[in-house]
């Protein structure tokens, strides 16, 4: 039997392997800078699901087709639907690279682990009335304008998917945002006023804690269409329609009055 001083010496071990067997040879200096890849991965079986389906591509950036088919496989789980397969692209590839990183892969697994039930875990937060996924500062601002004292959202913080932010109407006029750190499986995390660190199993449980602030979720199906673009400018919204059919519209946050919404056509271009 052999013994390996370390998890990461491990899995340096079974790239080497799995490279050889797979007829893929790779000089030492691609296997450490493979290796210092697999360690922005905390989650032990999402290195081991990463070493194990990537050892013979480039493991820094995996083709989304190429992750997707590697996760179904891994997690035994080959039937996904469309709309499963789109909501993991969401969550995974929100920018639309069309590929996975370790960096992004670490984040999923801080929010959804354990690997083997992330997508359930996805697929619960996304139902929850009071989660808005990815939103932006300015789009929580409009969206909590003029709502009553109390009201709250939960988005993921800076686009990352590794924290959230509850946002909520602390008085008239005056929005308070709080950063809530994930630590899965072990649960979520909130740093208090006063520095005090609370520790709660989920997201649920940590609102309900805080019912006597948090007393109404806020929600909008708007936020939730694939035409609502949110805060784009004008220009932003013209480039993106500029080359698209005929009759094609997207709706976004009006640049002029904050509360009113702009519906834009695509034209015909020339």
């Amino acid at each position: 039997m052999l013994l390996f001083s370390s998890y990461s010496t491990f899995l340096l071990s079974t790239i080497k392997l799995v490279s050889e067997v797979g007829g893929v040879f790779l000089s030492k200096d691609r296997v450490i800078h493979k290796q210092k890849s697999l360690a922005k991965i905390m989650d032990q079986s999402g290195q081991e699901f990463w070493a194990s389906s990537f050892a013979d591509k480039d493991i820094v950036m995996v083709p989304w087709n190429d992750f997707i088919e590697a996760y179904k496989t891994y997690t035994k789980n080959p039937d996904l639907t469309q709309q499963e397969e789109k909501l993991l692209k969401h969550v995974l590839d929100n920018s639309n690279s069309g590929s996975v990183t370790p960096s992004r892969f670490n984040d999923f697994l801080l929010a959804f682990s354990p690997l083997s039930s992330a997508l359930q875990n996805v697929k619960s937060l996304f139902k929850e009335k009071w989660f808005h996924g990815f939103l932006a500062v300015e789009e929580v601002k409009i969206l909590l304008r003029d709502q009553p004292v109390g009201t709250f959202l939960v988005r993921f913080s800076s686009g990352k998917t590794d924290s959230f932010a509850l946002e909520y109407v602390e008085a008239k006029d005056t929005i308070r945002t709080v950063k809530i750190t994930n630590e899965q499986p072990k649960g979520v995390k909130i740093v208090e006023e006063n520095d005090n660190c609370r520790r709660f199993a989920n997201l649920n449980d940590l609102l309900l804690n805080y019912d006597y602030v948090l007393k109404r979720p806020f929600y909008s199906d708007l936020v939730h269409k694939s035409w609502f673009k949110g805060d784009l400018t004008i220009e932003e919204a013209e480039d993106i329609l500029e080359y698209l059919p005929i009759g094609t519209f997207l709706v976004h946050f009006s640049d002029v009055k904050p509360v009113s919404y702009t519906h834009l056509r695509a034209h015909e271009t020339p």
